[in-house]
């Protein structure tokens, strides 16, 4: 049994293309290291575990507060979100852009080498040339 190589080109030059993105990809880290670090000192996540806790004794079957969980969902108002701002935005588009742009890369260097065979009007000519070397 011999092995195939089964990484396409375009898999192959996946490494540089990330290599060259290495300057976005350091900007797009480091907000969503800012973004993590507002999240999680913001006052919306103490809001949302001050909420849970409340909630905690009556959700628990054991406890004598116990009133059932279908019964016990209640509407809170949504707190103010201070963590999505406009950098917050452009750091999501910059990184799907980014990502979108090296998948797009990926799938040119694979489409150009790609050959439907010589003759193009036999649907299984491109199985006819393959050989198994079993």
């Amino acid at each position: 049994v011999s092995c195939a190589s089964c990484m396409s080109s375009g898999m192959k030059e996946l490494p540089s293309i990330i290599e060259s993105l290495d300057g976005i990809l350091s900007v797009v880290v480091d907000d969503f290291v800012v973004l993590m670090v507002s999240v999680l000192t913001s006052d919306f996540t103490q809001i949302q575990l001050d909420r849970m806790l409340n909630n905690a004794a009556s959700m628990c079957p054991h406890h004598k507060l116990y009133v059932g969980s279908a019964s016990n969902s209640k509407l809170y108002e949504l707190p103010e979100v201070s963590f999505l701002t406009s950098d917050t935005f452009d750091m999501f588009v910059l990184s799907g852009v980014a990502l979108f742009e090296a998948g797009l890369a990926v799938l040119a260097i694979n489409l150009e080498e790609y050959d439907a065979g010589e003759d193009e009007s036999d649907a299984l000519s491109a199985e006819k040339d393959l050989s198994l070397n079993i």
